[in-house]
Order: structure tokens, then C-alpha cells, then sequence
């Protein structure tokens, strides 16, 4: 519950638990800059941090336009800005023109800045011009959009709005698509409008006064009490424990957040992991069978329609065996067991790469692909590029199915040595040993390069669950932070709004503060342990992200309140680390951390684990336990069966002892802009890039040279060439690759229709017809080639929805390969692109293939699996 109440700026006389050049946390209060916040009692908290209250109006206005409700006016980062200074209740914007950079494309106009009351209503009337597209759609019976979906005259049905601030939201084809947000023309001038109502409004009722007051409002009875010579900690502690209450939906599971009532698997499974498998594991259990659909785990709706271009849904795993550990509930270790083990074997098949020992799919939780990724990459080539963090999460759902067969008495024997073997090529293929953590993930087509950029999520995720082979500490002190926490991406890409970019995830920084206590970083665990501190407190709410270079939760492209993780990461300070709760298969145990600012008392009482109830104090500073005693007296046992019932109060004495305490606080950076290469048959060239020291010249996913000028002459080649260009400013950072060029290159482009001798230009793959194609070429000499096929799939949008086509391609009666034909718009039967690339030898005459859909290739939709192909190519890569 928030309260308005008057506040001023606090000016604590007490020494700081923490401080650095932005902020500083004492005992009682946080205090940043003219921003504060302060414990009242341990039921409430004071803040006059406004940019959290605002309810997300930010006068500085991001949005575009869209056809048909789709986003395909103008590239990410290249939105429209508008002020928003409305006087007299109205505000009209320039006239935009479609797909356009224009002057209008400002953040403040000429003029005085008219203010806006506290709950003020205004309307606001956005205008575009649409009459280059009508002239198109007349003439040419289409029209062309900026990232090549073609809108035929007799599909087009509308003009949208999107946009940063509500009303406006970003989902495509979602709310965005409803009536209210569609334009008109009503005097048939091509220039399209539509009013919109919006509200100043605040999060919570202000006054005329400064400050915000959240107040404990439910009864918290039932869960583990916490308290410790820290007001500060002691009420952000109860704050997470009522939002965890909040988000408990009526059906028992725990919905993602204020504004996302939805389970979510990688929401859900990550808050599991972090501390809600400790705290609530009734909640967890109803949570994670609610995303289990005929006896699979669920991917949820993603890049290109999911499964497997998405690949992550082994979050699951991690968490289910959490909730174990915590229960002991042998019933609950089968019914996990069988869920995951039918889950895997479609992820064996369909996601493990033979050829690099890696997991392909989306780096896990970074699920918005302009965020992350290079704009040119599509659905399918996201698919083909194997990534850190999903590879880890694989990697110990091995370790996890190898120890629950251990539990049931069955052989182990496979699941080990898929997790040995993951191991490896995760550290073989993504570990920098210049830098001293692991890049994010492999991207290219042909020929793959490991990205230079790197992800936190995944180096956490490497070092607690022991699989970076003894790099730990030096992963920990080497991933660049910022004052506010840490990045979730290093470098920042410029020209993309924060959210992944540039953007601090409380629930990121909690694993990451995890990491930094299994190797005792002191100052990686106060840094870490600050950032979820200070949101926590200035916002009164668990933010799901913040702006990196500012600390704002204001500014990122979506945000809500209560965030389940955020909410579960800040109650693992004091679960994972304060209290050092491990739980493995001989028991429960406590490890505790007490970094040297927060020494001092800290008790932790009625924490049930299993059917035994544990009442713990933790004195002292540091890790190494001076004194343990249990019920009263000193023992060796430190580990308990929580299977039994029982009670014990643990008194622990820490001492301290000098560890590694390092960590790499470069702010946040922002890499040049990816190039953008052409090749005119002897040269390629692309513009200057701001910033640019030198240009980095790739031709098959090696480094071959650099240019101080935007062009560049390859030699020729007798075989297929990919060419990437990157930028390198002074800093020595990368920007991302460009689109790989070929050159040099023998294809051969078979139409389908004349492989099936039919007469149609394309044929439809479906779940139940068209099963099985036979396809029968001719190849003029022994080599190696590439193989794709030119396709469409209209089931859905580009960025979600659940229907990508999967089959699998069996060449001259081999192994097969699957091919994914992942989503490229709804209704878009004409828009093509090609699949993801499979490589092969080929013989010498006669090669046959068949694409046929087997019973793994299932996605999550269930029942539509549906494809168009029209072409086959394949491309020459190697003579013999």
C-alpha cells in the first residue's frame, strides 16, 4: 500500500553501509542526489523518488506508425519523438510522413513548455501522411515496407499507432491493433489521424507535496520473519514478501507481475531458483504445472513463434528440482523426471548441434531480438546461432536429470556425459581469456563468429552451476558494472531504447550477487547487493528493469511493479546470502555471508524447509564460521535431512578473511554502429561509421583484415565467400557484424514445383498433409554446400505467437537435420525469407532429400505446423 506523505531530502549523520559516486545506502535510508528514501518503521518505507511515480508518462514521446498493426515503418531505434506540451487540454503533432525521417522528428519544439497538473487529462492527435503508400498501393498493387514485407492492395486495412507511454503500448499485433488505435482519413487527403486521451497520472494518489509512503498492508504470518540492526533491510525484506503475496493469483500460481497476470516458464523458473522455492514451494508447484501442456514443457511465445528458435523452456528444469530439494517430495521428483525427460528428447533432436556440442536457439531471458541482436538476423538465423546462458541452463538440466536418476535408482550413465560434454564446448567456443568472462552467443549463417560481446546472466549462470572450470573468481571481477549494478549487456548497442540494452535487471543482479558470494567477491556482492537495494527502496516496488546509465526505473521501453523475479532477487540477499541456504541431495545446509558493511545480528526465524523448521543467527562478518552451534550446542553437523520432522535453532559466529574483492566499474559503453556493406561485383563499400577507428574485415567466420576506409576489394573466389564488416572505435570495442555478403558464389536454386513436376509455384506443408516430399537433384561435382529453402509462414508475427515450422531434412538417407520455418507475419503467405542453413557433402550426380515432419518436430502451438516452400538452394562451399 503507498501513501502520499510529505518528504524532504534526508541528510543521514550515520556512516554508510554503502557509497559510491551516485548514491549511498546507510542503515535507514537511501539518498541519491536530490532523491531519497527512508524507513519509517519496518512496515514502511518514505521516498520522493517522482520519476517512479509518474505511471509512465514521459512528455518526451517515442512512437511509429504501422500498417496493418505490424511493425514496419521504420528500423528499431529509428522511432518518431515527439513533446508532449499540450495547452488547453489538446496537443496536435506535426504531420509525419510514413516510413520517413522528417523535422518533425523532434523532442522539443520552439515555444514555451506549458505544465501539466497531476492527474491532467489532454488529447493528443497524432498525424501521418500516407499518401507515398496509397500511390503505391494503386499503382503498383503493393507496397514495399522498410524491412521487406510487401502489403498487397487487397490486404491492407489499416494505419496504426504504437508508442512508449500509455495508452500506447508496443505489442505487435496485439492491443496495438485495436480500434482505438487505428488512424483514419475522414476527408480522403492521405493524411490518416487519431486522438488520443492522455493522463498524468501517478502510481499512487500524490499531494502537493513531495513524498510517497508504502506501507505494509497484508499479513505476512506464515513466512520466514527477518530482522537485523538494518531498518533499511528489514523492511525491504517484508516490502518483497507482501509483492510475492500479491502476485499469488487465485488459482495459487504466481503471475509475472503487476501488469502481466500470465505464468510465465522463464519468469517463474528463474524467481524459483533465486529464493521462491525456499519460501512459497506450494505456489512454485501449482505455478510450474500450469506451464506443462501434454506432458512438455511450454517455450512461451517468442521470436518467430517459439519453440526452438527460443530454447530456453529448461528454466523449468532448474526450478522443478529446486522445489525438490526444498520438499523432498519424492512424488514431485517423478512427475518433474517424466515432464522433463519427454521435454529433452524434442530438445536433443531438434536444438543440440552435433557440429559445435552446443544448444542453438535465443540467448535465455534476452527474448527481444532488436535489443540484442544485429537488425539483419532473422527468426532462423537466431535459431542457427548457439548462445551462453540457454547453453548453461541445458547444461545443468543434464547435471539435474543425471542426479534425479540417481534418486529413482535408474542408470545415469547418457545424461553425464551430455552435461561433460556441454561443458567443454561451452568453455571451447564461448570463453574470452583476453577479457576474462564468456561471450554471449555465435552468430552468422555459413560461417559462424563468436559475438565480442558478453551477457550476465549467463556468466552467473556458468559459475553457479560450476561449469566454467575453475574461472570463477575471474569472471566475477572481470564483467563490466556501472554505478547503479550491473549491465545485462556489455556493450550497450547505440540508437536502441533501454530495456536489454542499456538496462539493469534486478533479478540478473541477483544471480550475478550470487555468483560473486560462491567466491567471496566483497565487492561484487555489496555492488550487486546496493543496486537491489537502492531500486527497491527509491521505486517502494520491485522494478522488472532500470535505465543502466541513469538508475531510473522511468525511460525503458516496458516496466512494471512487483516484478516476480525482481521480487525473488531481492529476497535472495537475504535467503542466498545472509543466510547462505544451500540445498543439495544429503540435504540442507548454511553457508553464510555477511560482507563487512552489514555486520552485526541477523536472524532469520520459522524458515520451513521440508517438514523441519529452522530459527537461524548469524553474527560476525565474513565466511568462515568461527563458532556453530545447534539447539545450544557446538557441533560438526551441518547438514540436515529436512525429510525429518524437527525443529533446530542455529547460532552461527562468522570471522573474516581476506578474499579476492575486484570488480571491473566501467560505466556504461556504447559500441559503434554496425555497418551496412554493398558489393558491386568487384568492391564492396558502405558508409562511414561515427566514431569508427578502423573497420575489421571477416571472410568465413575469420578475421582476415583491416581497413581504415569504408571499402574494401576481395579477391576472387571459386567457391561460395561470406564477407563481414564490423566497426572498432578507439576503445576497441565491435560493433555487430554486418549481413554476411557472398562472392565468388555457385548455387543452384530448384524450384519446388519443378522437383514435384506440379504446376504450383509453391506447396504447403502441414501437420497432416504433405508429410513427407522426396526431392531428387543432380550435382555437377563431389563438395561441400550449404542447403535452404526459400519459404513463407504466415501463422503469425515475427516477434511471438507459438507456430514456427519445424521438419527434418534427411540428405542421401542420413542423419537428419531439422529446418525450422519460423514466423514472418500473420497473414504474410507472401512474404519470403530463408530457413535456417544445413551443411552437407555431396556427391558427384544423383543426391536425394526428404523433408518430412516427424513426431519430435511438434511445436507449441500442437496443431498448426505450417510452411509454404517454394525454392531449394544449394550453394557450394568447398571443392573437393
Amino acid at each position: 500500500m503507498l501513501v502520499f506523505i510529505a518528504a524532504a531530502v534526508i541528510h543521514p549523520q550515520k556512516q554508510p553501509i554503502y557509497q559510491n559516486s551516485s548514491y549511498s545506502i546507510y542503515p535507514e535510508s537511501v539518498v541519491q542526489g536530490e532523491y531519497s528514501a527512508q524507513v519509517k518503521s519496518e512496515g514502511s518505507i518514505v521516498s520522493n523518488y517522482l520519476p517512479a511515480f509518474s505511471g509512465g508518462l514521459d512528455r518526451n514521446l517515442i512512437f511509429k506508425f504501422s500498417i496493418n498493426g505490424f511493425d514496419n515503418e521504420r528500423p528499431p531505434g529509428l522511432d518518431h519523438r515527439v513533446f508532449l506540451n499540450p495547452n488547453g487540454g489538446r496537443f496536435v503533432t506535426p504531420v509525419y510522413t510514413f516510413g520517413r525521417s522528417t523535422e518533425a522528428d523532434t523532442v522539443l519544439e520552439d515555444g514555451p513548455e506549458y505544465p501539466i497538473a497531476p492527474n491532467e487529462k489532454f488529447q493528443v492527435v497524432f498525424r501521418v501522411n500516407m499518401n507515398e503508400v496509397l500511390a503505391s498501393l494503386q499503382t503498383e498493387g503493393s507496397f514495399t515496407c522498410y524491412n521487406g514485407q510487401v502489403i498487397i492492395k487487397k490486404d491492407f486495412t489499416g494505419v496504426y499507432i504504437m508508442g512508449s507511454s500509455a495508452p500506447l503500448n508496443w505489442d505487435f499485433p496485439g492491443p496495438a491493433k485495436e480500434k482505438q488505435f487505428q488512424l483514419t482519413d475522414p476527408d480522403n487527403d492521405g493524411i490518416y489521424e487519431v486522438a488520443l486521451e492522455f493522463v498524468n497520472g501517478f502510481r499512487r494518489a500524490p499531494s502537493e507535496e513531495v513524498g510517497f509512503l508504502w506501507k505494509q498492508s497484508l499479513d505476512l504470518k506464515g513466512f520466514p520473519e527477518y530482522t537485523s540492526p538494518y531498518p533499511l533491510l528489514n523492511a525491504i525484506y517484508r516490502m518483497s514478501l507482501e509483492e510475492m503475496k500479491e502476485n499469488i493469483r487465485k488459482d495459487g500460481a504466481l503471475m509475472a507481475g503487476e501488469k502481466w497476470t500470465g505464468v510465465w516458464t522463464r519468469d517463474i523458473s528463474y524467481s524459483i531458483l533465486l529464493s521462491l522455492a525456499i519460501v512459497n514451494p506450494d505456489a512454485c508447484k501449482t505455478s510450474l504445472m500450469a506451464k506443462v501442456k501434454d506432458g512438455i514443457i511450454i517455450q512461451d511465445t517468442g521470436t518467430g513463434g517459439s519453440w526452438p528458435v527460443s530454447t530456453d523452456r529448461m528454466t523449468w528444469a532448474l526450478a522443478a528440482y529446486e522445489v525438490y530439494l526444498s520438499t523432498r517430495d519424492k512424488k514431485w521428483l517423478r512427475t518433474a523426471f517424466d515432464i522433463i525427460s519427454k521435454s529433452v528428447k524434442a530438445d536433443q533432436k531438434n536444438v543440440f548441434d552435433p557440429a559445435t556440442g552446443l544448444v542453438r536457439g535465443e540467448t535465455s531471458f534476452l527474448d527481444w531480438r532488436e535489443q540484442t541482436y544485429p537488425r539483419w538476423m532473422q527468426p532462423a538465423d537466431i535459431y542457427s546461432s548457439p548462445a551462453l546462458g540457454t547453453g548453461a541452463v541445458h547444461a545443468r538440466t543434464y547435471q539435474i536429470l543425471a542426479l534425479m536418476v540417481d534418486e529413482l535408482k535408474e542408470d545415469a550413465a547418457f545424461y553425464r556425459m551430455q552435461h561433460s560434454e556441454l561443458i567443454w564446448a561451452l568453455n571451447q567456443q564461448f570463453w574470452n581469456e583476453r577479457e576474462g568472462y564468456y561471450n554471449s552467443y555465435i552468430y552468422g549463417r555459413i560461417f559462424p563468429v563468436r559475438s565480442s560481446r558478453t551477457e550476465a546472466l549467463g556468466n552467473a549462470l556458468m559459475v553457479l552451476f560450476n561449469l566454467s572450470e575453475g574461472k570463477d573468481e575471474q569472471i566475477v571481477k572481470s564483467y563490466p558494472v556501472s554505478d547503479y549494478g550491473t549491465p545485462v549487456v556489455w556493450p550497450q548497442e547505440p540508437g536502441i531504447p533501454p530495456y536489454h540494452n542499456n538496462g539493469i535487471w534486478p533479478f540478473v543482479e541477483a544471480f550475478r550477487m550470487w555468483s560473486a558470494k560462491k567466491v567471496y567477491n566483497e565487492s561484487a556482492v555489496m555492488h550487486s547487493f546496493a543496486s537491489l537495494l537502492r531500486s527497491s527502496a527509491l521505486f517502494l516496488t520491485n522494478k522488472e528493469n532500470l535505465v543502466a546509465e541513469t538508475g531510473s526505473s522511468a525511460g525503458t521501453e516496458i516496466n512494471s511493479d512487483r516484478q516476480l523475479w525482481s521480487v525473488a532477487g531481492s529476497l535472495a540477499w537475504v535467503y542466498r546470502i545472509l543466510f547462505g541456504v544451500e540445498m543439495n541431495e544429503q540435504g540442507v545446509s548454511f553457508q553464510p555471508y555477511i560482507p563487512g558493511g552489514l555486520k552485526g545480528k541477523h536472524e532469520l526465524k520459522n524458515l520451513k524447509l521440508g517438514n523441519t523448521l529452522f530459527h537461524i543467527t548469524v553474527e560476525g562478518e565474513g565466511s568462515v564460521i568461527a563458532s556453530y552451534k545447534v539447539n545450544g550446542k557446538t557441533t560438526e553437523k551441518r547438514v540436515f535431512n529436512h525429510s525429518e520432522k524437527g525443529t533446530y535453532k542455529i547460532e552461527i559466529v562468522l570471522r573474516k578473511e581476506e578474499s579476492s574483492s575486484d570488480i571491473m566499474l566501467k560505466g556504461v559503453s556504447f559500441a559503434p554502429l554496425m555497418p551496412v556493406p554493398r558489393f558491386d561485383g568487384e568492391t564492396i563499400s558502405w558508409d562511414e561509421v561515427p566514431g569508427a577507428e578502423l573497420y575489421n574485415i571477416y571472410r568465413n567466420g575469420e578475421l582476415l583484415t583491416w581497413v581504415h576506409v569504408p571499402n574494401y576489394t576481395p579477391d576472387e573466389d571459386d567457391f561460395i565467400c561470406e564477407y563481414q564488416i564490423s566497426a572498432e572505435n578507439s576503445d576497441g570495442l565491435e560493433s555487430f557484424l554486418s549481413e554476411p555478403l557472398r562472392t565468388g558464389i555457385t548455387e543452384f536454386h530448384f524450384s519446388i514445383s519443378s522437383l514435384l513436376n506440379s504446376g504450383d509455384e509453391y506447396i504447403t506443408l502441414l501437420a497432416d498433409e504433405n508429410q513427407i516430399l522426396d526431392l531428387t537433384v543432380n550435382i555437377p561435382e563431389d563438395g561441400t554446400y550449404s542447403i535452404d529453402f526459400l519459404y513463407a509462414n504466415g501463422s503469425g508475427p515475427v516477434n511471438t505467437d507459438n507456430k514456427c515450422a519445424v521438419r527434418t531434412l534427411q540428405i542421401n538417407g542420413g542423419t537428419g537435420s531439422t529446418v525450422v520455418f519460423p514466423q514472418r507475419g500473420t497473414g504474410e503467405w507472401e512474404s519470403y525469407g530463408y530457413s535456417n542453413v544445413v551443411s552437407a557433402n555431396l556427391m558427384e550426380g544423383t543426391n536425394t532429400f526428404r523433408l518430412s515432419y516427424h513426431p519430435l518436430d511438434r511445436n507449441m502451438d500442437g496443431q498448426m505446423n505450417t510452411a509454404r516452400i517454394m525454392v531449394m538452394r544449394i550453394s557450394r562451399i568447398y571443392g573437393s
